[in-house]
């Protein structure tokens, strides 16, 4: 049982995670009005690398060896790899479409932990991974010349989703029994440095000294490494820590609603497809953490 200043603690953390990582997509967007989706993976990592550093050379040497590469991998599929592909999807796909396409990650996790990992699901959890690829089929409407057709950049974010997937599936399996801030800051520790790499290969400076509005389009990205990349890892360790992993869950509910109003405020333009799409997208998540919830 949590006391009552625990559930108001947990309530502000959840919702606190909401507005950050919901927020994310419409940074990503005002990002590339300077920096193209490279140079602004570049910069998320390389800002979140620097962030978390202190805690990384501090807990480098409790952790075994052993333990590295499987860190590096974490920090590939879960950090690096998808900083690179939002970005990219967003530069023809609205960001309330990214933000709510992002909330698969559930279902790319149960379908891979199935196929690989030896997790056991039941029918309604399977019915919700098709659900979940229906609603995202929906998403991928796109509204040209009066006709409907594929934004085929969608696929970027369902590659950076199946990435995290794959990342949790890692944590799970092979670094269970490592604190959660330490997987955080290690994972960084060995990709940061392909980011930095990438800020002087890709000629991030000479990009941001061309742009009069580069001061607030970089303060933009300090908030996404900084809050939404490093600072938000810690609060949802924190939030699992004094709720339960169902409640710290259900931020994978709120991050597409934040999104989308986001866009509506932007004027991004929705089809009627987005709409069903969202909606079957989120009962698929819901009949995959359903036996989850029960069991709790």
């Amino acid at each position: 049982m949590i006391n009552s200043n625990q559930k108001l603690i947990a309530w502000l953390i959840l919702v606190s995670l909401a507005i950050v990582w919901g927020s994310s997509f419409i940074i990503m967007k005002r990002g590339l009005e300077v920096f193209s989706p490279l140079q602004i993976g570049a910069i998320r990592v390389s800002l979140a690398y620097f962030t978390l550093l202190p805690f990384a050379l501090k807990h480098l040497f409790l952790v075994s060896r052993q333990k590295y590469f499987v860190l590096f991998l974490s920090g590939s599929v879960g950090i690096l790899i998808p900083a690179f592909l939002f970005p990219l999807a967003q530069t023809r796909l609205e960001s309330a479409i990214t933000g709510i396409l992002n909330s698969l990650t559930p279902l790319f996790t149960l379908l891979l932990g199935i196929l690989f990992f030896h997790f056991q699901s039941n029918l309604l959890q399977v019915l919700g991974i098709i659900l979940g690829l229906v609603g995202a089929l929906l998403m991928m409407m796109e509204n040209i010349l009066g006709g409907i057709s594929f934004n085929f950049y969608a696929i970027w974010v369902l590659l950076a989703t199946f990435c995290y997937a794959i990342n949790v599936n890692l944590i799970k399996t092979y670094l269970q029994n490592i604190k959660s801030l330490h997987i955080g800051s290690l994972a960084l520790f060995f990709v940061g440095p392909i980011a930095v790499f990438f800020i002087f290969y890709l000629e991030v400076p000479k990009t941001y000294y061309a742009h009069s509005n580069s001061n607030l389009i970089l303060f933009y990205l300090v908030i996404l490494a900084v809050l939404g990349t490093a600072i938000a890892s810690i609060f949802y360790n924190r939030l699992v820590q004094i709720s339960s992993v169902i409640f710290a869950s259900s931020v994978t509910y709120l991050i597409p609603v934040v999104a989308l109003i986001w866009g509506w405020l932007d004027g991004e333009q929705f089809l009627w497809s987005h709409y069903l799409g969202t909606i079957i997208i989120l009962t698929g998540i819901y009949l995959v953490t359903l036996r989850v919830t029960k069991d709790q």
